[in-house]
């Protein structure tokens, strides 16, 4: 009886410390773009969607580009698009979208960074 509790507590802990250590692969990777060139951001909806919005996009300040849904473009209700091109400040953008997969509302966090040069290091006021 105290070895069933014994592997039931192992698997507990387990299974919490396995969800803490993948909430950092929430936040999708777009990658790196040159200063001013347009970022394709893609949302794939894998029950199907009827809408897909863009609801904010914080700059390299931390400041709101977009205050208020932009909705994406469909290729059908499982793919989604939007082509975000205010790219002039150089820093990480954060992307936040969200759409009913399925029955549920989902949303998906997005980041991809603008560099002077597309392959370049980022260089920021407090580098130079």
């Amino acid at each position: 009886m105290v070895l069933n509790k014994k592997i039931f507590i192992f698997l507990f802990i387990s299974i919490i410390l396995f969800n803490f250590v993948n909430s950092e692969n929430l936040i999708n990777n777009l990658g790196t773009y040159k200063q001013g060139e347009c970022v394709r951001i893609v949302e794939i909806c894998d029950m199907g969607c009827s809408y897909v919005t863009v609801t904010s996009i914080l700059g390299p300040s931390n400041n709101s580009i977009v205050d208020e849904g932009m909705s994406m473009s469909s290729i059908d209700t499982y793919s989604w698009w939007y082509d975000f091109c205010n790219t002039s400040d150089v820093g990480v953008y954060t992307v936040i979208t969200q759409g009913d997969n399925g029955d549920i509302i989902d949303n998906g966090i997005y980041q991809f960074m603008i560099t002077q040069s597309e392959f370049g290091t980022l260089v920021t006021s407090t580098q130079i």
